[in-house]
C-alpha cells in the first residue's frame, strides 16, 4: 500500500509553506536560495513514493538537487538499517559530497526517508524536520534530537514561531 493522496497533498503543501517561512524568518538567510527538490522513499525497500520540485529550481541546479536529494535518502535508508541513524547528518562527508537533509519519519503507517536538497545544508534539514513534525510524521523529541546532533540552531529558532508553536 502507498501513501494516501490526502497526506501526500498535505506534505507537499507543508514543505512549500515551511520553505516560505524559513526563507522569510531565518536570520541571515542567503538571497536566492528558495527552491529545491524533495523525495520520499520507503525504508523497507527504498522505493520512491513521491518526488517533487519546490519553488522553481534554476535549470542548471535541478539535476544536481534531484541527485543529492535521492542520494541523501538512499544513504539514510542504508544507515538506518545498519546503524539506526534517523538523519543523514550522521553519515555526512563533505569530501565525498554527502550532506545532511534527510530524516526518517512515518507517513500513513509507512516508515519513510524524506529528503530535500537546494538550500543551505542546515535549511534542508530544518525544512524536513519542521514539515514532518508539524504534521506529526515525526515525534517532536526525535526532531529535537536530530537538530541537537547537527547543532541546527535555526531549527530551534523557527520551531518557536507561532506557526509551529503548537506542533513542534
Amino acid at each position: 500500500m502507498g501513501l494516501r493522496v490526502v497526506n501526500v497533498n498535505l506534505f507537499c503543501r507543508q514543505v512549500d509553506n515551511v520553505l516560505r517561512i524559513l526563507v522569510a524568518e531565518a536570520p541571515d538567510y542567503p538571497a536566492g536560495r528558495n527552491s529545491g527538490y524533495c523525495v520520499v522513499k520507503r525504508v523497507d525497500d527504498g522505493r520512491t513514493l513521491l518526488a517533487f520540485e519546490v519553488g522553481t529550481d534554476p535549470p542548471d541546479k535541478f539535476e544536481r538537487h534531484s541527485q543529492l536529494a535521492n542520494e541523501k535518502a538512499d544513504r539514510l535508508i542504508q544507515m538506518y538499517k545498519s546503524n539506526g541513524h534517523k538523519s543523514s547528518w550522521y553519515s555526512r562527508n563533505e569530501k565525498e559530497d554527502k550532506w545532511g537533509g534527510a530524516i526518517i519519519c512515518v507517513i500513513d503507517g509507512i516508515q519513510v526517508a524524506v529528503s530535500f536538497s537546494g538550500l543551505p545544508e542546515w535549511a534542508d534539514e530544518a525544512l524536513m524536520l519542521l514539515a514532518a513534525a508539524s504534521l506529526n510524521f515525526i515525534d517532536r523529541g526525535d526532531a529535537g534530537e536530530i537538530a541537537m546532533a547537527s547543532q541546527n540552531k535555526n531549527f530551534f529558532r523557527l520551531a518557536t514561531l507561532p506557526y509551529f508553536a503548537q506542533t513542534v
